[in-house]
């Protein structure tokens, strides 16, 4: 009997485990509600900017969220939401959360 061994990473693996760290996944579902600048985020989700930028990076690198430079007359800044394969992704964990619930409470 042959025993597998993976040296990478599987990219879903990979995901799971970064989405499901600290604010990422509450960030996600935050920011499907509507696009939001970042002094916002800032100020009504998360006030570590540090923190903040960290999961806004994880997400940028699974494509889950764009960030969109905006000026206005009097000042810049930066946007972000979701995109379609965030929206997705977002989607299909809630019907699998759906499909756990059920499971366990029959």
């Amino acid at each position: 009997m042959k025993t597998l061994v993976f040296t990478k990473e599987l990219p879903t693996e990979a995901l799971l485990k970064k989405i499901s760290k600290k604010y990422v996944w509450s960030l996600l579902v935050y920011l499907s509600e509507r696009e939001r600048r970042f002094y916002d985020l800032e100020t009504e989700f998360l006030r570590n900017k540090r923190e903040l930028s960290h999961c806004l990076k994880i997400l940028k690198e699974f494509d889950l969220i764009s960030r969109t430079h905006i000026s206005k007359k009097d000042r810049d800044y930066l946007a972000y939401e979701t995109t379609p394969k965030g929206r997705e992704l977002i989607k299909r964990l809630r019907e699998l959360k759906k499909l756990l619930t059920a499971e366990f409470t029959a």
